[in-house]
């Protein structure tokens, strides 16, 4: 069905009984709603009502023109929009990358429209910025960020057949075409991209300024300054139990050790997905910050600037420990920044593309997330 928002139009895909649970998933770049196609069927199939939609940018008929209209708090709107055009007082919230940040600002924003909050690859954005402070690895991973913003970003995505498009997604290559034949449409991809030349000025100003404090002593200091690795075998894990999910081996951690979280300021609003391998950020030194207090009730009210601070709803927030775009420091920060019920599922051995290589891994720990709030257990 075609839903009307404010001048812009989405085309909204439901599934599932008419009276069962609603479920709102937002999808990721360079994907679309597609990405959900094997999570939905598991879900509607427990009598779930699935919601999807392309979002802002992406849909033909939602491509605003200016940087500016591409923020969180009018992408949050879009959401809550369709919500309330399909007669939805609230819903549980399933995000994935530029999703998930999207879902936890619907759920800072707008906590009475949300039950339950899934995101997927992306932490809190306060645990995000955090990261980007004091961890260079996370730096690191996210120096793809600087040539989507510019403004060859085109360019670049579309070069040598969707070459980078490829790269990216080797984990699920047979699905990279989808997205690649999607991104020919030069409105679609702008669309896409200006979400990261809206949100990533933040993020692309720590990492230079992280790439210019270390660069003087970038040849004696390069081989340690450039953090945990993604894939050691003794970085540190979180303390976890056996999760039932089928598919990857999942873990999840109700209480998660956190690696610090500040005040709201200097949050991230740009999401991950992996870097480009022949473009990494220069690695850098970490920051030194003071202990940081854990967020309070105040932190939890709406910023002026578009940032958020902690969310109350039950959140389950799922990470795969072969994302190169999201590492274990930001993930594990992701527990102080959510004051109701949290878990986290680690799924072992799967990448950044959870809903397509992982479908019923991440349908599980929605399920789970969702039956909690229904039962109370």
């Amino acid at each position: 069905m075609l839903i009307d928002v404010g001048g812009l139009s989405f085309d909204v895909l439901t599934d599932g009984p008419e009276q069962g649970e609603p479920v709102l998933l937002l999808h990721g770049f360079p994907q679309d709603h597609r990405e959900f196609e094997f999570v939905v069927p598991r879900l509607t199939a427990a009598g779930l009502r699935t919601i999807v939609f392309d979002q802002r940018g992406y849909a033909p008929g939602a491509r605003p023109t200016a940087v500016e209209d591409y923020r969180m708090p009018a992408i949050a709107a879009d959401a809550v929009a369709v919500l309330d055009a399909l007669g939805i007082a609230s819903a549980h919230v399933v995000g994935h990358d530029w999703g998930a940040l999207v879902g936890w600002h619907v759920a800072g924003r707008h906590s009475a429209r949300v039950r339950t909050l899934t995101a997927v690859s992306v932490p809190h954005p306060a645990a995000l910025a955090e990261a980007l402070r004091t961890d260079p690895d996370q730096v690191r991973r996210f120096g793809y960020q600087q040539m989507l913003a510019s403004p060859e970003g085109e360019n670049s995505v579309l070069a040598d057949d969707g070459a980078w498009v490829r790269t990216v997604m080797a984990p699920i290559a047979a699905r990279a075409p989808l997205y690649v034949d999607a991104l020919r449409d030069r409105a679609r991809l702008t669309g896409a991209l200006n979400w990261y030349r809206a949100g990533a000025p933040d993020s692309a100003a720590r990492s230079r300024a992280h790439a210019a404090d270390s660069a003087a002593d970038s040849h004696a200091h390069s081989a340690d300054a450039a953090g945990p690795r993604a894939h050691s075998a003794d970085a540190a894990r979180p303390h976890t139990h056996s999760a039932d999910a089928a598919g990857p081996r999942a873990h999840s951690a109700d209480d998660a050790a956190a690696s610090g979280a500040r005040s709201t300021h200097g949050a991230a609003d740009s999401p991950a997905h992996p870097a480009h391998p022949a473009h990494p950020a220069h690695p850098a030194h970490p920051a030194h910050p003071a202990h940081p207090a854990h967020p309070t009730a105040d932190s939890r009210a709406r910023s002026a600037d578009g940032r958020i601070g902690a969310v109350s709803v039950p959140t389950t927030f799922v990470w795969s420990d072969q994302d190169v775009a999201i590492g274990r420091t930001a993930a594990l920060g992701c527990a102080r920044w959510v004051t109701g019920d949290y878990r986290m599922v680690t799924l072992e051995g799967v990448s950044h593309w959870i809903p397509e290589e992982a479908p019923e891994a991440l349908a599980d720990a929605v399920l789970a997330r969702v039956r909690s709030a229904v039962t109370g257990r």
